[in-house]
This record gives structure tokens, C-alpha cells and sequence, in this order.
């Protein structure tokens, strides 16, 4: 078995852009981007060490082979791997029963907020049709992800 090395701060936001650059390398978005240009815009957004990791993580479990065990594994401390964990939609989950997950922590609810701004960011070239087909439930994601912000800040 294999020792589990835990990092933080700058080296576990390291960590983490090179985990999610690994999970992510030669796929593109839906624009024909890198993927990568995704959580690297939603991680720039996030104040904190842990936000950034969480943010750089938050696609790998569900588009990648990494697993939460490899993550933990890899010294990415438990706690961001739980907050990406809500952050995975699983199969059979309805889209609002995941959004809802999402805002059980103001972290999650964060980089989901970011993750869904940069999803419907007019200047990203995806298709019309994706965002014909998606923005109406992105916004409507995106109005329940900030009033959960607002609410956790007392406005």
C-alpha cells in the first residue's frame, strides 16, 4: 500500500492543476477549446487554497478514471475530495437534484456558481444549438446557485 502524502496550500493547488490537466489532456469543450481552459477559468475565480484545488478538480471524477481512493491517494487532503464528490453528478440523478447537492456547502455552491457562469459565458464558441438547448436550465441553475451565496452572506 502506498503511503497517502497530504499537501496544502500553494503545492495542493499544484496538486490539483496537474491532476486535472492529466484527467483532462486532449480533450476539448464543446467550442473545440482544451478543456482544460474550463476549470483553469473556474479555479481562478476561487479566493483560497482549497477553493482553487476544489475548482481545478471539480469535472475529474465524472469525466476522467480518477477515483476519489486515487485522489486521497495522490495527497489531495479528504475534505477537498468530498467537496468534489458533491461536485459529480451521477447517473439516474436528476439535473435538480445535483444542482441541489451542489448548495449543501457554500464552497460547492461557489465553484458551481463559477462553473455555470463560465458555461454560459456568451464569448465561450459553442453551438447554437447547445445553447439554446442549455442555457435556459443553466440560468435557472445559476439564479438558485447565487441566491444560496447571497443567503450564506447575510444579503
Amino acid at each position: 500500500m502506498t503511503a497517502v502524502v497530504t499537501v496544502d496550500g500553494p503545492k495542493l493547488v499544484a496538486l490539483a492543476e496537474d491532476i486535472a490537466t492529466r484527467a483532462h489532456e486532449g480533450k476539448l469543450d464543446k467550442g473545440g477549446a482544451p478543456y482544460i481552459d474550463h476549470p483553469r477559468w473556474v479555479a481562478s475565480n476561487m479566493g483560497s487554497h482549497w477553493g482553487k484545488a476544489v475548482a481545478w478538480l471539480h469535472d475529474v471524477l465524472e469525466d476522467s478514471d480518477w477515483t476519489p481512493e486515487a485522489l486521497i491517494e495522490a495527497g489531495v487532503p479528504k475534505g477537498v475530495v468530498d467537496f468534489v464528490i458533491i461536485l459529480t453528478r451521477v447517473g439516474g440523478e436528476t439535473y435538480e437534484d445535483y444542482i441541489s447537492r451542489c448548495l449543501t456547502t457554500l464552497m460547492t455552491a461557489r465553484v458551481k456558481g463559477f462553473d455555470l457562469l463560465h458555461n454560459t459565458d456568451p464569448a465561450r464558441k459553442i453551438s447554437e444549438e447547445d445553447r439554446a438547448r442549455l442555457g435556459p436550465r443553466y440560468h435557472a441553475a445559476l439564479v438558485r446557485v447565487l441566491a444560496r451565496i447571497s443567503a450564506s452572506a447575510g444579503m
